[in-house]
């Protein structure tokens, strides 16, 4: 076979977006725009990061041979309050086949916006590159599979390699269950987004305890321990679970996807708590998965697993399948959420490209995940002189820094580290961490006190009286507003396919109190919100009845 050099550039413009170039089947950099542009899962065009890859490894546009886009319709881009949107949402029992699902994704991939990505490659003289979509789900699967540490033609298992994905839904899809034999990847079972372990499930849990879908189900797995999952077990039973006439895909028993979900978690979960709520939503996740994974197991043959998506970001379940002695070995990808994407299209597409221009692809085991930038010492020099605020922060060079920080650490303080190239995945890994000495068990509320970057800790000097003073005010509030508020958005999104448009001002504290019907009356978890709706109010709208004028469009 020739002999030459790939390089090709992954570009993930949905949900987690981000930019990966790979040259002769390794990664040689990859960074996430949100860690270049402070959004949090950054959806759009990842125009930053395209062109710090290249700054990174030194290489030049010219030198690309592919740019693999990830995704037919990019999750993350699409407008949650749009009527279409919401028709494939309310459509949903009634469309998911396979059938569908297969013309919808390739209805999506010949309408596949390019536009905003075209000018982003004309800025780099990057026009004339060969440019390929990768399916959603197939990029999860080249993430895990060609990042494994088994090469293409290993002779255990018959060189085979059992791929599994699971996230929200991509492309139609939410789980898939795969072959790779000798750096083929063939697909043989599939559950569709309807049918979704994420959005028709845990996501939506997540948004029933008022918090933020697609970011924070890693807080109902930290809480899971907090209750007791036999008190609603049965109820979550009910939502999902495995297809009896087929164990190797999911079936949906709530009837409904998406946002539609909710009205009826208020039914079935009405008067659980929220600790137990999220300790029988973990218990349930991990035994569908298990009982999945199990099934796969059987049905191939093949003990060696290979796995991807953002449901693998659960490193509880990660731990019980690890435990699952009829695994006998098992890759979980880095960054198995839809950030890894970039990585796993680029390996795809560098691998079909090399099949069809007679050249043996190079499969490289992952071995670290530093693929982002990192500064000369010289650059951190120059920031420090330049952005510091009146010499208001001091600073020092120590040849042996790392020494120092140990030393530090064992007296208690708590240090930010940033060290090296950019870690790759959700997961700090020491070069941009902030770190603690453990053995303390106090430094962990320290930490959060002190550098807390997500919700607003509660003002320590309001009183608990004064937060159950707020408390008593919103419970009348939620009572005089609340079911009118409901039976109105319920009739008018859920019910018919009209839109309203709530007005500017009340659109914002409608929402919040929304979320407080939850059973999650908890004085000291919503005293937050509580203290930002009282002062939203006391600053912006003068009577109640503004929270109910809206218009009809």
């Amino acid at each position: 076979m020739v002999k030459r050099e790939v390089v090709v550039l992954g570009i993930n413009d949905g949900h987690d977006a981000g930019a990966a170039l790979i040259k002769d089947g390794n990664v040689v950099a990859a960074v996430q725009e949100e860690r270049l542009n402070n959004i949090k899962h950054y959806a759009g065009i990842p125009e930053k990061s395209i062109n710090e890859v290249f700054k990174i490894s030194k290489i030049h546009p010219f030198a690309v041979s592919l740019v693999v886009l990830v995704s037919y319709d990019p999750p993350g881009q699409e407008d949650l309050n749009a009527f279409s949107t919401k028709l494939l949402l309310k459509l949903g029992p009634l469309l998911h086949s396979k059938p569908y699902i297969k013309v919808y994704s390739s209805y999506k991939k010949l309408r596949r916006n390019v536009k905003g990505i075209m000018k982003c490659l004309e800025k780099l003289e990057l026009t004339n590159a060969e440019i390929t979509i990768i399916e959603h789900q197939k990029a999860h699967a080249s993430a895990a599979y060609r990042s494994s540490p088994w090469g293409y033609h290993n002779h255990q298992n018959n060189g085979q390699t059992l791929i599994l994905t699971a996230d929200g839904s991509g492309d139609g899809l939410s789980s898939t269950v795969n072959i790779g034999t000798v750096g083929e990847i063939v697909r043989i079972a599939s559950s569709s987004y309807y049918d979704s372990l994420g959005n028709a499930f845990y996501t939506e849990i997540t948004r029933y305890l008022g918090l933020k879908p697609w970011d924070h189900e890693n807080k109902v797995m930290g809480l899971a321990p907090y209750g007791k999952a036999s008190h609603c077990i049965q109820k979550m039973r009910e939502i999902i679970n495995i297809d009896k006439r087929n164990p190797l895909v999911f079936k949906n028993r709530i009837g409904c996807v998406g946002i539609y979900v909710q009205p009826k978690l208020r039914k079935l979960l009405a008067n659980q708590r929220f600790d137990n709520i999220a300790a029988a939503a973990q218990q349930h996740l991990e035994e569908l998965v298990k009982s999945w994974v199990l099934s796969a197991v059987k049905s191939t043959g093949v003990k060696r697993l290979a796995l991807a998506g953002g449901i693998f970001l659960n490193v509880k379940l990660n731990k019980l399948l690890r435990e699952t002695e009829d695994i006998e070995e098992i890759f979980i990808y880095p960054a198995p959420d839809d950030e890894g994407n970039a990585v796993g299209a680029a390996l795809e597409g560098y691998f079909e490209y090399c099949r069809r221009e007679g050249i043996k692809p190079n499969h490289v085991p992952i071995s670290q995940t530093y693929y982002g930038p990192t500064f000369e010492n010289e650059e951190i020099k120059f920031m420090l002189k330049n952005r510091l605020d009146n010499n208001h922060w001091k600073y020092d060079y120590y040849d042996d820094i790392d020494s120092l920080a140990g030393e530090l650490l064992t007296k208690g303080k708590i240090i930010a580290r940033c060290s090296g190239r950019l870690e790759w995945g959700p997961r700090a890994l020491g070069n941009r961490s902030i770190i603690a000495d453990p053995r303390d068990s106090g430094v962990i509320h320290k930490i959060i006190s002190t550098y807390s970057m997500g919700e607003p800790e509660p003002d320590p000097t309001k009183s608990e009286e004064w937060y159950q003073e707020k408390s008593e005010f919103f419970g009348e509030l939620r009572r005089a507003c609340l079911e009118p508020i409901q039976r109105l958005l319920e009739f008018l999104f859920i019910q018919s396919s009209k839109v309203i448009q709530l007005e500017k001002d009340s659109q914002i504290v409608t929402r919040m109190i929304v979320d407080l019907n939850l059973e999650l009356m908890d004085v000291f978890y919503f005293k937050n919100v509580l203290e930002n709706i009282n002062s939203y109010l006391e600053n912006n709208i003068s009577d109640l009845d503004s929270l109910l004028r809206c218009t009809i469009s």
